[in-house]
């Protein structure tokens, strides 16, 4: 018979507010996925209550699997990182290109004001 408690069990929950975003149980050789609205940090707990019955603990393998999970996360925070960087780097663009246009555009609005209204008193 099978356990419903076991497989990996997922909570995300955002650092700052303490907000849960998700709290789910699936298969333990399975994927999550989950979308945050919120920006920042967030904690991610995976556990299981998965026991081996009647098997030698494999230390070894269980190191390993560790391993390649926290190599794993490690790619994954740099993958974020380079995207917040990208954000930013477009943040600061799109300002300087808004700024640029408004120093440009200015001086047009004025001088297209004062010749209509020449024109206009003529």
């Amino acid at each position: 018979m099978l356990d419903d408690n076991l497989g990996i069990h997922v909570e995300v929950e955002e650092v700052e507010t303490g907000h849960k975003i998700t709290k789910s149980k699936g298969p333990s050789d399975g994927e999550f996925i989950f979308t945050s609205h919120e920006a920042g940090d967030h904690s991610i707990c995976l556990s299981t209550n998965h026991t081996s019955w009647g098997a030698r603990p494999d230390t070894e393998h269980d190191h390993m699997h560790v391993s390649e999970v926290a190599a794993k996360v490690r790619d994954l925070n740099q993958n974020l990182e380079h995207l917040r960087r990208e954000q930013q780097y477009q943040r600061e663009g799109r300002q300087t290109y808004r700024d640029l246009s408004e120093s440009t555009n200015l001086p047009a609005v004025w001088h297209l004001k004062n010749f209509f209204e020449d024109r206009k008193l003529r």
